[in-house]
């Protein structure tokens, strides 16, 4: 026989976040992802222009992400690895570089304006005193237009020349060959004056001037689009308070750095104070402040047990708290990462944009050329008259009046103006800022309002959602149902017919045994209850949950189930027909029944009642005003459901009920086979298959982790209070206002390119006499990024 080969385990794909320079447009942006997504091993690799981020999915046994940021480094883009857990610090310390960060564009902004002024001053030659001056002479402008390109203009050169290098040509590359191409004609005016052209070095001194203006605006309103993710992060304390021997030294307390708490260790609160990481309080009571979870002004009451979260504010009073979650397991590290992913992930609109941009500058570079050879060879021939529009001197010296200019000579000048202006008003900025910068400020504030979606391809399938299915329980229903009613069947054969200790109350016993550690609704009602009689739990081993059906495990009179009573006659378990009128009588009064069998014998049942939440109904006709239709999907009983369902007004063709798990994944699928798209809103572990079926997963926090992890949205509650489903309509409009942010921006990016480059390239001219300058296309250009990040930030207008 041949021996079987066994393949090695194959590691799981990791993720790594590369912070990237020198990225300036949508062009690199292509070129990056390119570049990543070539090399062996690389699953994934998505770029974001805003926060000059990569988030790569690599294998790695084939690389490390230090060779990935090498890659990028030798290939124009200097990239390093972001060290995730220092993430929060980052911005938040070093005040000299701080310092140094904020001075910068204050420098950038003052030599931007002094170029701009200056060169103006070219045209103002007929005022007393500037003759004098020499500030409208020739020499004066060619050593402005030399400063400017050698200096502040340098690193534009520099950067554009490397891209053409490297065959990745970018919007330095076309605001460099415009730049230097006036320059050079303008050199040559001056060198051969018997061309007869006019010289215009103030383009080039405009052309950096307006650009180094727009990227300064355009960094100070990015900045704004990451503020919300900036608050997130500075909610985070950087020192805690350690209690080092709580017993015997309550009061001495020891300042350590965050990152060094421990699980376990008990830390000390003050008034005024953020709490550092999750836990639990000791000792003390005061109001705590979790907007930054829940979006709700009003302060929570916390009390000895009740959990508390990092980043959230103490109000009142010095509490001790044990330490349960550190570093990056703390809720507020993982929002934070969540928000990060979820600002990495595209929508799928911006891959159109995203394959364009990848040859934009070619196309750019494709029609200058084309402008420059037609303007030479046939435009002036059909359309003489242009000439002397194109051909007027743009800066004067005292004296000097506009010459005749030879024919061959004027359309080599229009021709290069033309190209020119064609060369800088081209902005592929505008495509690469489109999409991140409305996701950047949607997906930041949807995290300061507990709302947290997880990325741009959500967005985009939440605008286009026609249908919402609700879970029933935990999620239209409070969390805190009560038991009402549990009684012993009146043949309880399974534990001994006859037996005088058996009453109704061993029924709630054995129950809540079964469901001691369960974390859905019903369950915690019946240990409570249980507790609150103080029922002994009796010893019970192999406890399991049938999602969707109940739980069984072995107690010592045999195997017992708990459920519903169609999976206990799936196990060939009859009910006596007393108890199953009992208990649809107690359905139709909307309460849940649960049955009990020991042995494979019917012995009892509880009924439990759920209130619902008070913002259920008006949550559900509010998504109704919106135009999607609501259903409702639930594993309780057909009566129960409708009493719950006439209370939502909601027509009970809309509600399935007695569903397991699979079944409610089925329910979705065969509305998607329909033709519909669905958002589905869910809690527990038995939500997680419809939350993954369907094409948005809402899910509340105060839910399993399952659940959580499936869905698409997630929506944050606070630790004590049941989470608001109104938030559930919040989410939608955001997500909706983003993605119409979205298509605006893309709309704008496209329209003032189809319309700027014919513009630009003289298709005005014959017929209007209308020339862009080079100066004045720069200033378009820079105009068209600002554009599109200022109409982000108006998002943070949104008031749902």
């Amino acid at each position: 026989m041949n021996a079987l080969s066994v393949s090695p385990p194959v590691s799981p794909a990791t993720t790594a976040i590369l912070s990237i320079s020198g990225m300036k447009c949508a062009g690199c942006v292509q070129a990056v992802e390119k570049r990543l997504q070539q090399q062996p091993g690389v699953s994934t690799a998505v770029v974001n222009l805003v926060t000059a981020q990569a988030a790569v999915e690599y294998m790695p046994e084939d690389l490390t992400p230090e060779d990935l940021a090498q890659i990028l480094t030798t290939a124009g883009f200097p990239s390093q690895v972001q060290d995730q857990s220092s993430r929060t610090g980052a911005g938040l310390s070093s005040g000299e570089s701080s310092v140094a960060l904020r001075q910068e564009p204050i420098q950038r902004l003052m030599v931007a304006t002094i170029l701009v002024i200056l060169s103006g001053l070219g045209h103002l030659g007929h005022l007393p005193g500037l003759a004098l001056l020499g500030l409208t002479g020739m020499p004066f402008h060619w050593g402005l237009a030399t400063v400017a390109l050698l200096g502040p203009g340098r690193p534009i050169l520099w950067e554009g020349w490397q891209g053409l290098r490297r065959n990745l040509p970018n919007m330095n590359t076309l605001v460099s060959l415009g730049s230097v191409t006036a320059y050079l004609a303008s050199v040559v005016a001056v060198l051969w004056p018997q061309l007869h052209w006019d010289c215009f070095f103030h383009a080039p001194v405009m052309i950096v001037g307006l650009i180094l203006l727009g990227r300064v605006l355009e960094e100070q309103a990015r900045g704004r689009t990451k503020a919300s993710l900036a608050k997130l992060l500075a909610l985070q304390p950087m020192v805690a308070r350690w209690l080092p021997a709580p017993d015997t030294q309550p009061d001495r307390t020891v300042e350590i750095p965050v990152e060094d708490v421990q699980v376990g260790a008990w830390l000390q609160i003050l008034p005024g104070d953020k709490f550092p990481v999750d836990g639990q309080v000791i000792t003390g009571d005061t109001l705590v402040d979790e907007a930054m979870l829940t979006g709700e002004a009003l302060p929570v009451a916390k009390a000895p047990g009740d959990p508390v979260v990092a980043g959230t504010l103490n109000q009142s009073s010095l509490v001790v708290v044990e330490a349960t979650r550190t570093g990056q397991q703390t809720t507020l590290a993982q929002i934070i990462a969540l928000v990060e992913t979820a600002q990495t992930r595209k929508a799928p609109i911006q891959q159109f944009a995203d394959r364009i941009a990848g040859y934009f500058t070619y196309g750019v570079l494709a029609i200058a050329t084309l402008t420059f050879l037609f303007w030479v060879g046939i435009g002036v021939r059909l359309w003489p008259e242009v000439i002397a529009q194109g051909t007027l001197p743009m800066i004067h010296e005292p004296g000097r009046l506009p010459t005749e200019i030879l024919p061959q000579s004027a359309s080599i000048l229009l021709g290069l103006k033309l190209a020119i202006a064609v060369l800088v008003i081209a902005c592929p900025c505008a495509l690469g800022l489109a999409t991140p910068t409305a996701i950047l400020v949607g997906t930041s504030l949807g995290a300061e309002r507990g709302l947290l979606i997880r990325g741009g391809d959500i967005l985009e399938r939440v605008h286009h959602l026609d249908t919402i299915v609700f879970d029933k329980t935990g999620t239209l229903t409070s969390r805190h149902p009560v038991v009402t009613d549990y009684w012993l069947t009146e043949t309880p054969a399974a534990i001994g017919t006859g037996d005088p200790s058996l009453s109704p109350t061993t029924v709630l016993q054995i129950a809540a045994t079964l469901e001691v550690g369960g974390r859905h609704p019903l369950a915690t009602a019946i240990v409570e209850q249980a507790q609150a009689l103080s029922l002994p739990l009796l010893p019970a081993t192999e406890l399991s949950t049938v999602p969707g059906c109940g739980v069984v495990g072995q107690i010592p009179q045999g195997e017992a189930r708990l459920g519903s009573a169609t999976w206990l006659q799936t196990c060939s378990i009859d009910i006596p027909t007393p108890d199953q009128s009992r208990g649809h009588q107690l359905a139709q009064a909307g309460k849940s029944v649960i049955y009990l069998a020991v042995a494979n014998a019917y012995i009892g049942a509880i009924a439990v009642q759920d209130t619902l939440k008070p913002d259920a109904a008006q949550t559900i006709s509010q998504l109704k005003q919106m135009g999607l239709q609501v259903k409702m999907l639930t594993g309780d009983q057909q009566v129960t459901a409708a009493a719950i369902a006439q209370a939502l007004n909601l027509d009970l063709s809309q509600v399935q009920a007695e569903m397991s798990p699979a079944d409610k994944a089925t329910a979705i699928a065969q509305l998607q086979a329909q033709g519909h798209h669905i958002g589905m809103v869910g809690d527990g572990i038995n939500d997680a298959p419809a939350l993954a079926q369907a094409d948005v997963g809402i899910a509340l926090s105060e839910g399993t982790d399952v659940a959580m992890e499936t869905a698409q949205i997630i929506l944050m509650s606070g630790s004590r209070g049941a989470n608001p489903l109104s938030k559930i309509v919040d989410a939608l409009r955001l997500s909706q206002a983003t993605f119409r942010k979205i298509q605006q921006n893309l709309f704008w990016a496209f329209i003032y390119n189809l319309l700027g480059l014919p513009i630009a390239a003289g298709l005005l001219l014959p017929k209007f006499g209308i020339l862009l300058s080079p100066a004045a296309s720069a200033a378009m250009m820079a105009f068209s990024s600002v554009s599109v990040v200022i109409n982000s930030l108006s998002l943070r207008r949104f008031r749902g």
